[in-house]
């Protein structure tokens, strides 16, 4: 008893000393004593001689061991703040069984069967977890698989561990701290994909010496490297696409634009940084509008463009919001050969049938969205084009994605998830190969070398994802930009931005002509144009002599007036 007791008072001590917030407690010793263990506090030594008679009971009866459960790894508890404690399955009880020293499964001699774990912050709830999570979820779980089967990481084997942070800061911040304490030690995290949880998380990592590599969050506050010092990201952020967009409009000689946004920040953000760009490549902006939740604020905004004359208009919101503007522009009739929307964002395919949250039928809906354009990343393999990194094409992917029983429509961002697990992949697979201890035995404390090397590992990056090229600069993906429109139900490429040139080229080979419903371009304004008109000489010679033959008619009649005045 007095072991246990000296036990159980050198773990709660030292977890308060290095983690005020969560503490692991005496039910669950062996997690504290392998952490013991691996921060050098206790040797092995001390742990065989003072401990190989337990083993521990779990509360339906089952016995089990210091080693089984040490392989569970997820043992640890969690302490409220007045002090009562989480339930847990186990209390310990001595019994006469020995027992060694083991990390967790597969942690003997050579790297057979080893795990290495990486944490996955997702949106599984709300709005965008409904539409896309389980897609997202799906995608990473093929690339985790792929790279297992192919045996990327030198005998270790991938494991995902991941939490739901429901497009919700303060929930995601929870689910992080929940991998951090009540999962094994996890090397990086991907996600999350609602920008807003990205940037609390991309603050928090840093001080876990991990890095944060997300699939989807586009804000442009993420490119900002001295706020979010590790931290990486696979989806391009909006302002990257600007000056593909600038080249666009002047391409049709469009001077003058309308925006109109969704007051979320990923889409003020873009705006703010899109206006003053425009407007540097001599595009004026006639007019902005924003909307918010209220009932009847999207019509009001949407009449202020009516009457502004807008033609060219770029919208930037989610895809519930643009079902609504759509609605909206259909009732006002801002849609057809007058009118050209640029919307800022990657929808599903045939978006518009996706929910029927409008007053609007599909058919109402189709007919406005009919030649819309959208500037997106490439997406060098999709339709089967291309082998990736992991050597497969797109349909491949595909394959296996629906065999995991993947949703349909697929998320549009479920090509980058994959290349997310695959840049972690990768970037743990050179780590390994100049490491010579165990990566997942270095405490997070500890840990700031080789966070410092992971991360000179993903700038130096360079491969071919499902998503394209991937590589980076900063914290953002370098990539190319195509210009896609809808014709006919489907996003098809008209033309493409190479960022080397600053061009945009509509000869690709995969790009299409541009589409216009009366075969004209249409007008950003209403033009005021002077025309000298003149007539045909043989018909100015003709008026002009019948002119003079008026004018001596009408002298000849003036003067017999006014010599014959007084005759009667």
């Amino acid at each position: 008893m007095f072991y246990v007791f000296l036990f159980t008072l050198m773990c709660t001590s030292y977890a308060e000393k290095q983690e005020p917030f969560y503490l692991y407690t005496k039910r669950s010793p062996l997690k504290q004593l392998e952490i013991l263990v691996q921060d050098h506090k206790i040797t092995e030594k001390q742990f065989n001689t003072n401990f190989t008679s337990k083993t521990w009971k779990r509360k339906d009866g089952l016995m089990f061991n210091a080693s089984s459960m040490i392989m569970e790894q997820n043992t640890a508890f969690r302490t409220q703040p007045s002090g009562g404690m989480l339930d847990s399955q186990y209390h310990g009880t001595p019994a006469n069984m020995s027992m060694t020293l083991t990390h967790h499964k597969g942690s003997s001699t050579g790297n057979q069967n080893k795990e290495i774990y990486i944490g996955g912050l997702l949106d599984m709830e709300g709005d965008r977890g409904l539409r896309y999570g389980l897609s997202e979820l799906t995608a990473a779980k093929v690339a985790v698989s792929h790279i297992n089967n192919r045996q990327k990481l030198n005998g270790y084997t991938l494991r995902l561990l991941h939490n739901d942070s429901k497009c919700d800061p303060g929930v995601g911040t929870d689910a992080f701290y929940d991998l951090i304490y009540r999962r094994p030690r996890i090397l990086m995290v991907i996600g999350s994909a609602c920008s807003e949880v990205t940037e609390t998380l991309a603050e928090i990592v840093p001080y876990w010496n991990l890095i944060l590599v997300s699939y989807a969050s586009t804000s442009p506050a993420l490119s900002e490297r001295e706020k979010y010092k590790t931290f990486f990201r696979l989806a391009p952020t909006d302002a990257a696409n600007n000056p593909a967009r600038a080249l666009f409009l002047q391409h049709f000689r469009w001077n003058v634009v309308a925006t109109v946004y969704e007051n979320k920040e990923e889409f003020y953000l873009a705006m703010a940084e899109l206006t003053p760009f425009l407007e540097q490549h001599n595009i004026s902006v006639k007019v902005t509008e924003s909307f918010g939740t209220k009932k009847g604020e999207i019509t009001t905004k949407m009449k202020s463009l009516k009457d502004s004359d807008a033609r060219i208009i770029i919208g930037a919101f989610s895809e519930p919001a643009a079902r609504q503007v759509l609605c909206e522009a259909h009732r006002l009739e801002m849609y057809g050969a007058r009118y050209v929307w640029l919307i800022i964002g990657d929808f599903v395919e045939k978006w518009w049938t996706m929910a029927n949250d409008t007053d609007c039928s599909q058919e109402d809906l189709r007919s406005v969205a009919e030649g819309y354009f959208t500037v997106a990343s490439f997406n060098t393999f999709n339709y089967g084009k291309g082998m990736s990194v992991a050597n497969i094409t797109f349909d491949d992917f595909q394959r296996d994605y629906l065999s995991l029983n993947g949703t349909t429509p697929m998320s549009p961002y479920a090509t980058s998830a994959y290349d997310t697990v695959w840049t972690v992949a990768l970037t743990l697979r050179k780590l390994l190969r100049k490491s010579n201890h165990l990566l997942d035995t270095v405490p997070y404390g500890d840990a700031g070398d080789m966070v410092t090397e992971m991360m000179r590992t993903v700038e130096g990056l360079t491969f071919d994802g499902l998503s394209g090229p991937v590589s980076f600069q900063g914290p953002d993906r370098r990539g190319l930009a195509v210009v896609k429109q809808n014709q006919g139900g489907h996003m098809v490429t008209v033309a493409m931005y190479e960022f080397d040139k600053e061009i945009l080229n509509f000869r690709c080979p995969d790009c299409v002509d541009v589409h216009w419903s009366d075969g004209k371009v249409p007008k950003d304004k209403i033009l005021i144009v002077m025309h000298r008109k003149v007539i045909e000489d043989s018909v100015f010679y003709v008026i002009t002599s019948w002119c003079v033959v008026g004018i001596i008619a009408a002298t000849c009649f003036l003067c017999f007036n006014l010599c014959k005045r007084k005759s009667r």
